[in-house]
């Protein structure tokens, strides 16, 4: 069995090009006979005819004969005659016969090489793809087993007690109440984002489903063993390629605010933005943007059942109407729900928002970008630490090996599908080749010797 995808496609390629080989071998040969049976055909059709022939001249003689002894010559020569004539008769009609087989084996065989031509052209690609991709995969492994990847987790633990500790203390500059307001923000604005998300993966998984005729069948096996290994590539391709280049823009905020100097609030900012009046005043409208944003992350979240069970109703019947079908009417009504929160919660929000406009505005974009880039590196930290790259290399191999033996099973099916395909062909030309002269071969049958 092979070990690798490469290695598998280069000799399933090998097995289609050796069995393309023998059909190749076996029609030149076909086509040999072919024109043998022909030839053999013709003449024996030739030797038919001159026969008959000679019969009907001798019989056109026995009118004429007036001797009985030459009539009673001539009679035992015509009987002798028409012995070998059917004799001939035999050899046309066995000639017919061979011929039709040879020639419907020439036309399976050149059906069977317009079949397999182009599978050993889709194999040969898929061997190269599968060499170049392997190469890409071997890299990731490499990578996974050397620092900076092999020891993300630890490294982002690190940057976790390390400067993360420190740079928060930078961030508790910012009051409490806009680092709260500002993580809301975030939370909303991510959620479109992470409910896309969901919705794609949810789509995948029910398209791929809904492709599974027969779980148990060798192709359906093959479709979960190849979305299984697809997964793990990716997910080991982007911690490869990403988690060094992450933790670095992570841990190059982090220092940045550790520096001396680093998010120095100016002392005006500061104190207007904890000036009595507005800060009470903008805290007064805090939740209302908080409640706000909370009905707007729960709306998405119903939008996207909503949607998803949509499609779940259209894949079953694509020519309803959503809008009205009655077995949506759960989803529409959370959605309804969703949305009247949301514009609940608009209203309160948007009659005082100016307040929070001015009180945020106090500080200065710079400042603001600055307490984003610090969410982000916490975020990813956070993300980093979770890794485990040695565990995402041992899941891509077993996922390879899975795929691996879900081609092979995949594989001898699919060659004894085409192989049955091809002999149905053969069979079916062969029976549409004796057709074509059943009724000459069947009257040549009964008065000819077997």
């Amino acid at each position: 069995m092979a070990t690798t995808l490469a290695q598998f496609y280069t000799e399933e390629t090998a097995r289609y090009g050796k069995w393309l080989a023998r059909i190749g071998a076996d029609r030149d040969a076909a086509r040999t006979e072919q024109e043998e049976a022909k030839k053999g055909l013709d003449t024996a059709t030739a030797a038919l005819e001159a026969k008959t022939k000679e019969i009907a001249e001798k019989r056109a003689r026995l009118p004429g004969t007036t001797i009985p002894a030459e009539t009673e010559a001539l009679v035992r020569d015509i009987a002798a005659q028409v012995v070998l004539q059917r004799r001939l008769a035999t050899a046309v009609r066995d000639g017919r016969r061979r011929l039709a087989a040879v020639e419907a084996q020439t036309t399976a065989l050149d059906a069977a090489t317009r079949r397999l031509e182009p599978r050993v052209a889709e194999l040969t690609a898929a061997a190269k793809r599968a060499t170049d991709e392997a190469v890409i995969r071997t890299k990731w492994k490499t990578d996974a087993a050397s620092p900076p990847v092999s020891d993300i987790v630890a490294q982002a633990n690190a940057a976790k007690t390390g400067p993360l500790p420190q740079a928060q203390t930078k961030i508790d500059a910012i009051p409490q109440k806009l680092r709260d307001l500002a993580g809301a923000r975030r939370t909303a604005a991510v959620a479109l984002y992470t409910a896309a998300t969901a919705e794609r993966n949810a789509v995948e998984d029910a398209r791929h489903d809904e492709l599974q005729a027969d779980p148990d069948s060798a192709a359906d096996k093959l479709a979960d063993a190849r979305l299984t290994f697809q997964q793990a590539a990716a997910a080991l391709g982007e911690l490869a390629t990403t988690a060094a280049v992450r933790l670095s823009r992570a841990r190059a905020v982090l220092d940045a605010l550790v520096a001396p100097g680093a998010l120095a609030i100016p002392a005006d900012e500061k104190a207007a933005a904890t000036a009595g009046t507005v800060e009470s005043d903008a805290e007064a409208q805090l939740s209302k943007e908080t409640d706000y944003l909370k009905a707007v992350g729960d709306e998405i979240g119903t939008a996207s059942a909503l949607a998803l069970a949509t499609r779940a109703l259209l894949a079953d019947d694509p020519t309803v109407d959503p809008g009205h079908d009655a077995s949506l009417d759960d989803e529409r009504t959370a959605e309804g729900t969703a949305l009247g929160k949301v514009t609940g919660a608009r209203g309160p929000w948007t009659t005082n928002r100016r307040v929070i406009d001015r009180w945020t505005g106090i500080l200065s974009d710079g400042t603001w970008r600055t307490l984003v880039s610090f969410l982000e590196a916490k975020a990813t930290l956070d993300d980093l630490a979770t890794k485990n790259p040695s565990q995402l290399v041992t899941d891509l191999n077993a996922a390879e090996t899975a795929l691996i033996a879900a081609l092979e099973s995949a594989g001898a099916a699919e060659r004894r599908r085409i192989y049955l395909e091809l002999e149905s062909a053969t069979t079916r030309a062969a029976v549409e080749r004796l057709a074509e002269s059943r009724d000459a071969d069947l009257f040549l049958s009964l008065r000819s010797n077997p």
